[in-house]
């Protein structure tokens, strides 16, 4: 074909990565482990479960069977992080929070740099609302 040229033979190579679909709506927690390029751990957590949670500036964390428990306050001996602003949402920038998640609920970044959960319950202990965020790795 003339004026085509084969961009193989020019070095090139296809891109080969995973396309998710979202599942629409906006997710509870964004977990970004994009350690490859940038060296960039973060926990980004969804505006309508900080107010929920009563707009704190520091959240406690905590690791069920098949959920992430966030709250203003969950119980002695919980860490407390503190929250930064991007955009709606609050963040969590702590290197070893993230790699603590995706070791606990073995979570499969090989193709990504980051993943979104959407199911989220509250529940409360001791007068302070608790969020549940559902951990599924699909």
């Amino acid at each position: 074909m003339k004026g085509k040229e084969n961009m193989q033979a020019n070095g090139l190579h296809p891109v080969k990565v995973k396309i998710t679909k979202r599942k629409g709506g906006v997710g509870a927690l964004t977990i970004v482990d994009s350690s490859i390029n940038t060296n960039s751990y973060r926990a980004m957590i969804a505006s309508e479960v900080i107010d929920r949670l009563g707009n704190p500036n520091t959240v406690q964390v905590g690791f069920g069977n098949q959920a992430i428990a966030i709250g203003s306050y969950i119980g002695e001996g919980f860490t407390t992080f503190e929250l930064s602003d991007s955009g709606s949402k609050k963040v969590i920038y702590n290197k070893a929070l993230v790699r603590q998640l995706i070791e606990f609920y073995r979570l499969d970044f090989k193709d990504r740099t980051s993943m979104t959960f959407y199911e989220v319950k509250y529940g409360e202990e001791d007068g302070n609302c608790i969020a549940l965020i559902t951990i599924n790795n699909d």
